[in-house]
């Protein structure tokens, strides 16, 4: 039996037919998963685990704030936390624009595939592993 500590991912995304495709996705692959609905939501779930999350997939467009001041507030909080951020086109220019960079924050464009999105979870957690199809800004 393996001593390695199940990751935990915080989800915030407010459409949930995308929210419930991430969250069956990373369940599936043993993922410990807390979704959030919103900017409020996120900060709210973030806070209940502080020092348990490893990555958090925001997408740009929430309700409250968008996602891009959402990963400000947090990786305030931890700079060392991986961000994935997805969204489609328009949502790529929100993240350009707000400049959230780092080497832990990444891109992925809607419409999300499950097994596209498993495979960038896992290498953004695991480093290892090139990633090839998404660039940090």
């Amino acid at each position: 039996m393996s001593t390695r500590k199940t990751k935990v991912i915080l989800i915030v995304e407010n459409d949930h037919g995308d929210l419930d495709l991430m969250c069956k996705a990373l369940r599936s692959q043993g993922y410990k998963v807390l979704p959030a609905s919103g900017y409020l939501s996120g900060i709210n779930t973030y806070g209940l685990h502080l020092n348990d999350i490893d990555l958090l997939v925001t997408a740009v467009a929430l309700p409250e704030k968008n996602g891009c001041e959402l990963a400000r507030s947090l990786l305030a909080i931890d700079p060392n936390l991986k961000v994935l951020f997805v969204s489609g086109a328009a949502g790529a220019e929100i993240y350009r624009f707000f400049e959230v960079a780092g080497s832990g924050v990444h891109f992925l464009e809607k419409p999300l595939n499950a097994g596209e999105f498993v495979r960038v979870v896992r290498q953004i957690l695991e480093p290892a592993v090139p990633i090839r199809t998404m660039g940090a800004c």
